[in-house]
């Protein structure tokens, strides 16, 4: 059987997230357009400056992060992935937590990010 490739807008979200969680907010950052809107429980961020304000604060309250796609769909430029998140905080508490982002990704870049998930979860 032909294994089936992963797209190029799948393999950009799937990228981004190996650089948030290993901690190098640059490669975050060079996934993002310069416009770009970010928006998630709490959150409604526009343009990278904002988005970057985030990651400095959400990538520096874990010692550990790792994250896997568990469901993924595809449609013109939006990636949808399910995702899961195991993670361990800097006083050793570890824990798993499950969301959902919608990628929108044009030339490369993000363009836009909804995110869903239960923040008491992390």
């Amino acid at each position: 059987m032909n294994e089936i490739k992963k797209s190029e807008r799948l393999e950009h979200a799937l990228s981004y997230w190996k650089h948030e969680t290993s901690g190098d907010l640059q490669g975050v950052l060079d996934h993002y357009a310069e416009d770009a809107t970010f928006k998630a429980p709490g959150y409604d961020l526009s343009g990278k400056q904002e988005i970057k304000k985030f990651y400095e604060t959400i990538m520096g309250s874990y010692a550990t992060m790792k994250v896997e796609d568990l469901r993924t769909v595809e449609k013109g430029d939006d990636v949808v992935v399910e995702f899961g998140f195991n993670f361990e905080r800097h006083n050793g508490e570890k824990g798993y937590a499950e969301g959902c982002n919608v990628f929108t990704i044009k030339d490369q870049q993000i363009k836009r990010v909804r995110a869903y998930f239960n923040p008491s979860e992390y």
